[in-house]
């Protein structure tokens, strides 16, 4: 008998005032589960933006970098 099978068969076996309990139960474990993976997508996207923001930073200052050497402003 599987696991799933003998929740099921424990939860035929309870009494209308414990379903309650565990149907509110189940509910709390599926939005936790929900909140996981919003809060791992939320982390994701703030990381992608602040290495974005990072890029963009350095990339504006190679630019103005690579202009100084072209105008002879610094040297190698």
């Amino acid at each position: 008998m599987t696991v799933y099978d003998k929740t099921v068969n424990k939860i035929r076996a309870l009494p209308e005032p414990l379903l309650n309990e565990v149907n509110d139960f189940v509910d709390f474990l599926l939005q936790k589960k929900d909140y996981k993976n919003i809060q791992v997508q939320k982390d994701i996207i703030e990381s992608l933006d602040t290495a974005k923001s990072g890029f963009s930073d350095y990339l504006q200052n190679l630019e103005e970098y690579e202009t100084k050497l072209v105008n002879g402003e610094i040297k190698w």
